[in-house]
């Protein structure tokens, strides 16, 4: 029950208070925007670059870590597509999106803010090392799925570069990549950046949870609720088993990183999924509903997992 008051509690409480203040409109009409800008162009980018600059490389690159996330969530990805294709006939491009949230765990606005809040600064590596494995790897690659699959004329070569032009535009990924030859080098920050990176990175975490909770005022759960279900559950109970069983059976990893490694791949689906379903205009709204009902979900498992699992 303190696990419960004194981590999921402020963490979840911060993503209701910033649905109040969405619902009520007390901040504004463009607040949420302008305040969802903030996170993703500012504040989680100079967290997640001060933490990769300053962090050891052995936490950076724990390649065991990064597999059991990597095979955990293709082995779901797998089952999602085959469930997809064959229990609900999806073509593309709906079954690669819907096989993405199932898959797109909220690793940066709510895996790193739990982070922090739970384990302190120092043991943020787990969630900042999975924000950008999942990205590059599971974003980057429905991305090259979907252009592959539904432009014809699109070459291999033409395909690889839109994939990088879109992640390198993602400054969750470009931050942590830029940061990188500090930590290989053994390269020191100045005083004055590592100051201004720890000062704006602080924000990041409360920002991050109020700019989740104003997100769902513009969320409805839509009908297909049959499908809708199975790929929730899919997110919120095969992806962890998944990872479970590759921390358990194949990837050799410390207490801390293993629990991290079900613990992150429990989260709720990310918004990014949306934004890629919104870019390729199918099964938006289906989308938006996963997110909504992940994220109240995990209330009750990530704080269930708090208590299993040692700090």
């Amino acid at each position: 029950m303190s696990v419960v008051l004194e981590i999921s509690l402020p963490v979840f409480g911060l993503i209701l208070c910033g649905y109040v203040a969405g619902i009520t409109g007390i901040l504004g009409k463009q607040s949420a925007a302008a305040l969802n800008g903030f996170v993703f162009y500012f504040a989680l980018p100079a967290l997640l670059f001060g933490f990769t600059a300053q962090a050891p490389l052995i936490v950076i690159l724990n390649w065991n870590f990064i597999g059991s996330i990597f095979f955990g969530s293709l082995a779901t990805y797998i089952v999602a597509l085959i469930i997809g294709w064959s229990v609900f006939g999806f073509r593309l491009p709906i079954i690669g999106i819907a096989a993405l949230s199932s898959v797109f765990a909220n690793t940066g606005y709510l895996g790193i803010p739990l982070f922090l809040t739970a384990f302190g600064p120092d043991q943020a590596g787990p969630a900042i090392v999975a924000t950008v494995t999942v990205n590059i790897v599971f974003v980057g690659g429905t991305i090259c799925f979907l252009e592959l699959a539904g432009n014809n004329k699109a070459t291999p070569a033409a395909t690889m570069i839109n994939v990088f032009r879109a992640l390198a535009k993602n400054p969750l990924i470009s931050a942590p990549v830029l940061a990188l030859p500090f930590t290989i080098f053994g390269i020191q920050l100045p005083v004055l950046a590592s100051r201004f990176l720890d000062l704006l990175g602080s924000a990041a975490a409360p920002a991050a949870l109020f700019a989740i909770g104003m997100s769902f005022v513009e969320r409805t759960v839509k009908s297909r609720q049959r499908e809708i279900g199975v790929f929730v559950l899919i997110k919120m109970l095969v992806h962890p088993f998944f990872t479970w069983v590759m921390v358990t059976y194949f990837f050799e990893l410390e207490s801390f990183w293993a629990s991290s490694a079900i613990l992150l791949s429990a989260l709720p689906t990310a918004a990014m999924a949306f934004v890629i379903a919104q870019e390729k205009g199918a099964y938006v709204g289906e989308v938006s509903s996963t997110i909504v009902l992940t994220t109240i979900i995990s209330v009750v498992t990530i704080s269930a997992l708090l208590v299993i699992f040692p700090n």
